[in-house]
This record gives structure tokens, C-alpha cells and sequence, in this order.
């Protein structure tokens, strides 16, 4: 709305590869600013969906396993299997120690598991970043036994109510790094509650609910917010490219984030679109 970034189309090999080696690279990033705002997310869903009397739970996208420890919080009886496609996250879900803990590669549209398998499935965040919109939703039916419960929970499109993509959008413009645009095109989708719930109920639910909630970063300075994305590790490989360029970028990061926070008294966050539905 308003925010011109430039947008790079890719084959679907190409953008797999793409996403392995982005979230690989930001595994550390993500371990500790994914942190901080999801764990409102999961109780939100988890509410819905019942996740204390789960026995065999799956979730997709899983990153560095920042849901792990909120399922064993309600559902510490569960067998939980844990998947991704990034290797250094793979990685880092395999160092959880936990009995009850399965860890699979998995690609979110292309499931490897057999029908009928998981009671909960959820995903945080990631189901955004795939080829087709519709077969991650598909998948997740075919593996959900009967009566099972999906839930997830993606990026708000509306930017008034998501500064930290907002003031993101301005920072990949400033340094022309692209979005995905099959990515940006599906958070558009999903990012909105009545095209998000139809495009699961068209999948084959039977029954769907989405709303939006706020959940913000506890900055309330420039100073505390700056490193929430000069430590981002596309603008960091940017910064080592572009020296001569670097102290003016991180000035125009510390402008906007001023303009945010002190001018408009508004927190960095986003509206998340929370999805729950059943089978």
C-alpha cells in the first residue's frame, strides 16, 4: 500500500532452494526475534484447537523450535513431530531434548506422512512461504485424522495495523532487496481473514474460523528497536557489500523507526490472522 519494493519471480526448484538458504542464514535471528511475539500466537490457537488433549501433534515450518516448549506446557502426553526445510533449523530442532520429540524434513505442500496420522497440526508463520497457497491446507487434511484440528496463523496485509512489515517494506527498498512475489502475493491472501477462511474451507474443511490480533516487539525506543532489523541478515550481507552506503542506512533505519515509535506513538508490531479449522 503505498510502498514500492521490488519483487523477483522464481521456478518452484529455485524457490525452495531460495528459502533453505534464507532461513538457514537467519536461524539465529529468528531463535531470538520469533521469540518474542509468538508465544501470545500459540495460546491463541492452542485455546481453539484443544491442544491439551492431543496425543499426536505435527507441526510444519518449525524454525529453531520456538513451539516446541508451548506444547509440552499443555500437552506434555503428546508425541510431537517437528519438520522443516532449512538444514541449519533442522539442525537446531534436533538439540531440543525431549523424549517425546520427532524431527522430519518435510516441505509443507509435499507432506511425508501417511493420511489419517496427527490429531493438531499447526504452523507459525510459514505457510505463507510456499509455491501453491491452496496445498499446504490440502496436506494438512490428508494427514489430520478425523475429527483433528488445524491451526496457524500468518502476516496481517493491513500495514496501519503491521509497522514491522511496514517499516521491513521500506528498509528492502532502501536497499533494493526483493520480495518473493509469489510469497507477497499469498500473504495478501492469507493476510486478510474472509479470503484466508475461504481459501481453507475450498480445501475441504468443514469447519473454519480467522480473526486478527495484535501482538507488538516491547520496544519503546529507537535504540531498542534498531537492532531488530540492523542485525536482520539480508541487511547485514548488505551493509559488508555496501560500506560506503552502511552508516546512511542505518541512519535512515533509526529515522523511520523514530517516526514510528516517538512521532506517531506507535509500538513496532504487526496484526497476525489467526486460522483454526477442523476436519
Amino acid at each position: 500500500r503505498g510502498i514500492k519494493v521490488t519483487l523477483r519471480r522464481m521456478s518452484t526448484k529455485d524457490t525452495y532452494e531460495y528459502l533453505n538458504q534464507a532461513f538457514t542464514q537467519s536461524q539465529d535471528w529468528y531463535s531470538h526475534y520469533g521469540t518474542l511475539p509468538s508465544t501470545k500466537l500459540y495460546t491463541e490457537y492452542f485455546s481453539f484447537m484443544k491442544m491439551n488433549e492431543a496425543q499426536s501433534v505435527l507441526e510444519t515450518g518449525s524454525g529453531p523450535g520456538n513451539g516446541v516448549p508451548e506444547v509440552l506446557k499443555v500437552a506434555p502426553q503428546a508425541q510431537i513431530t517437528v519438520s522443516d526445510i532449512s538444514e541449519g533449523f533442522l539442525e537446531s530442532l534436533r538439540q531440543i531434548p525431549a523424549s517425546n520429540l520427532h524431527v522430519q524434513k518435510a516441505n509443507i505442500e509435499e507432506l511425508p506422512f501417511e493420511d489419517n496420522t496427527f490429531d493438531r497440526y499447526f504452523s507459525n508463520m510459514a505457510v505463507h512461504n510456499v509455491i501453491d497457497p491452496k496445498k499446504p491446507f490440502t496436506e494438512a487434511l490428508r494427514v489430520l485424522q478425523p475429527g483433528g484440528s488445524l491451526g496457524v496463523s500468518v502476516f496481517g496485509n493491513d500495514f496501519e495495523k503491521n509497522t514491522y512489515m511496514k517499516l521491513m517494506k521500506q528498509f528492502r527498498e532502501f536497499t533494493n532487496i526483493p520480495y518473493h512475489a509469489t510469497i507477497l502475493e499469498n500473504l495478501k491472501t492469507m493476510g486478510d481473514p474472509d479470503t484466508f477462511r475461504d481459501l481453507v474451507r475450498n480445501a475441504g474443511f468443514s469447519r473454519v474460523i480467522s480473526f486478527g490480533i495484535n501482538t507488538v516487539y516491547p520496544y519503546g525506543t529507537p535504540e531498542e528497536a534498531k537492532d531488530l532489523y540492523l542485525t536482520f541478515p539480508q541487511f547485514v550481507d548488505w551493509m559488508k557489500q555496501n560500506p560506503d552506503r552502511a552508516q546512511e542506512f542505518k541512519e535512515f533505519v533509526m529515522g523511520k523507526l523514530h517516526e514510528v515509535l516517538i512521532q506517531e506513538g506507535k509500538p513496532i508490531g504487526y496484526e497476525a490472522i489467526i486460522l483454526v479449522a477442523w476436519k
